[in-house]
């Protein structure tokens, strides 16, 4: 839960800085960083000569589920990244809610 906590609260971060804020090792954030983006959870962004890393709307669902962030600051990310990303239809919203909840039981986030 700490990547994904620190990846929501500092949305564009390297790898690098990543592993300093969570404190874990660089492979290990490394390993995670790509499961967690095989997952959807979150996406890598090539910026330049290295890769940033932000929360998806189903990372934050699921973050806001698992309570892994005060649940007002979550929510208001989540309206961010959802008008941001155009999902703004009810049929893909519940898409993503259903996805969240078939997840839900995720302990390496």
């Amino acid at each position: 839960m700490s990547i994904l906590r620190a990846v929501i609260e500092n949305n564009g971060l390297t790898l690098y800085r990543l592993s300093r804020i969570t404190g874990l090792a660089f492979s290990t954030v490394f390993k995670k960083t790509r499961k967690l983006s095989s997952r959807g959870i979150i996406v890598i962004s090539k910026n330049g000569k290295c890769n940033s890393y932000s929360a998806t709307v189903l990372g934050l669902i699921i973050c806001l589920a698992k309570s892994c962030l005060d649940k007002e600051y979550v929510a208001f990310k989540l309206l961010k990244v959802m008008s941001a990303s155009g999902v703004g239809d009810i049929n893909e919203l519940i898409k993503v809610l259903k996805a969240a909840a078939s997840l839900a039981t995720i302990r390496d986030v």
